[in-house]
């Protein structure tokens, strides 16, 4: 049945197939009529004659009626099989998953699917005839965004794979793969665009996870063998340092300078070893930890150290949580580095960085550090464990933390992840960020080296 209908819809679409059908009957009717003058000449008689015109009227009119017939159903069905195809067309527009949004020339919407209320939350009616800036983020010149996108359709025709961030109708932001062409009425006349808007931002995030993962395994390598390059020199600085100042009264010039030697040095000694834990040539000795120990010890260090003074830390670690695949100093490592950052993010006296722990089944627990600091810009989400990036001033930092987080969060077999919201990009919710650490419950035959 369907391949019949696929032949008919060929069939009438061929645009000379009725002149050609047309022509064949006319060639029938003047044969015919050559035929019956010859006949009424032989005969010669009236009567015969007036009964050849009457078969020739007659033929006449039998061959206008099959004509007409056979036009008045070519029409019909040609309707028909029309009308199929825009519902087909119409069903697969208003059902596709993918965002399928048309608008004027007043850049207001006209048409929205099902797509688009799935990707943005909108119903038709709440968004019908409002503005498609509606769905720009508000610290974004949608002016400006709107006629960067013109003016691409307008050189090309078209606009496609343009990648942007939009907005929800519950204010989260996304990135979407745009396509978008103009379309005429039917007197030529533009009057307005059809955009097809795919929903990306799990697809990026997925990709930049897995750049991050290949571009930290190979820095990994390389900073293994310049920490150990490093690492002979710096020791020969600091020990000839250290027997300078021994020659030297600590009140003399000379000796603040060799004490500055020492102290950059040491720096310099503190990013190597920072360099050789990102490498993982520094491994951990255990490789299970009772997690609310390590907290514990964790804490005690730190409520001795200023980092006590500028926030409250606070802890919620259960002591009958099961055994974790992970070396205790490791977790220790990793707290600190994570402690550190929010205190930097949080930048006042009344702070709060909060440590839990909980069992998520029986092969997971979740870690988790928050903070009530500034929160994570969302332009910078995606590099915050790339190695050597950092947001503090020259000096400050050297950006290892969390890709030392990260690498040894995988040596584990575990995964680290975060949110946030800072005022500027969500300026609803209170800011802040909360690391995620999913830690293996202890399995005797983990191997972390076919985990890493």
């Amino acid at each position: 049945m369907a391949r019949a209908r696929i032949a008919w819809v060929k069939l009438v679409q061929w645009p000379f197939l009725v002149p050609a059908t047309a022509a064949m009957f006319l060639v029938v009717f003047v044969g015919t009529t050559w035929l019956l003058m010859q006949m009424a000449q032989e005969t010669g008689s009236n009567r015969t004659q007036v009964l050849l015109i009457v078969a020739l009227v007659m033929i006449m009119f039998f061959f206008g009626l099959v004509i007409a017939s056979y036009q008045q159903r070519l029409s019909k069905r040609l309707k028909l099989v029309i009308s199929e195809q825009d519902q087909i067309l119409a069903s697969v527009l208003t059902n596709s998953v993918d965002a399928v949004i048309v608008f004027d020339n007043e850049e207001k919407i006209q048409m929205w699917n099902r797509g688009a209320h799935l990707t943005f939350g909108y119903t038709p009616e709440e968004i019908l005839g409002q503005p498609i800036s509606t769905l720009l983020p508000s610290d974004m010149d949608s002016e400006e965004e709107l006629a960067r996108m013109n003016k691409i359709v307008a050189e090309q025709g078209y606009m496609r794979n343009y990648i942007a961030r939009r907005v929800t109708k519950d204010g989260r932001r996304i990135t979407v793969d745009i396509s978008r062409t103009p379309f005429r009425s039917g007197d030529g006349q533009f009057v307005g665009h059809t955009a097809v808007v795919k929903d990306v931002t799990d697809k990026l995030e997925l990709d930049q996870k897995m750049y991050n993962a290949e571009k930290l395994a190979s820095i990994g390598l390389l900073a293994s063998g310049v920490a150990h390059e490093i690492n002979n020199p710096l020791t020969i600085i600091l020990g000839f340092t250290e027997l300078l100042k021994d020659k030297f009264d600590p009140s003399s010039a000379v000796w603040d300078d060799l004490d500055k030697i020492e102290n950059n040095a040491n720096q310099a000694k503190k990013i190597v070893e920072d360099l050789l834990g990102f490498s993982r040539a520094k491994q951990g000795v255990e490789q299970q930890a009772n997690l609310h120990e390590s907290v514990t010890t964790l804490t005690d260090f730190v409520s001795q150290t200023r980092i006590a003074k500028k926030v409250e830390l606070e802890t919620d670690v259960a002591s009958d949580l099961p055994q974790v695949n992970a070396d205790p100093r490791e977790i220790q490592q990793v707290l600190l580095n994570l402690i550190n950052n929010a205190v930097a993010a949080i930048n006042s006296s009344t702070g709060v960085v909060r440590i839990c722990a909980s069992q998520i089944d029986d092969s997971w627990v979740e870690l988790r550090v928050t903070d009530t600091g500034k929160g994570i810009p969302a332009e910078i989400r995606t590099s915050v464990f790339d190695p050597f990036f950092t947001t503090k001033e020259f000096g400050e930092g050297t950006g290892l933390g969390l890709s030392l987080c990260y690498g040894l969060v995988k040596k584990w077999g575990g995964t680290i992840d975060f949110d946030s919201h800072t005022s500027e990009d969500d300026p609803d919710k209170v800011s802040g960020t909360v690391f995620k650490i999913r830690i293996p419950v202890y399995d005797a035959e983990f191997n972390p080296e076919a985990a890493s």
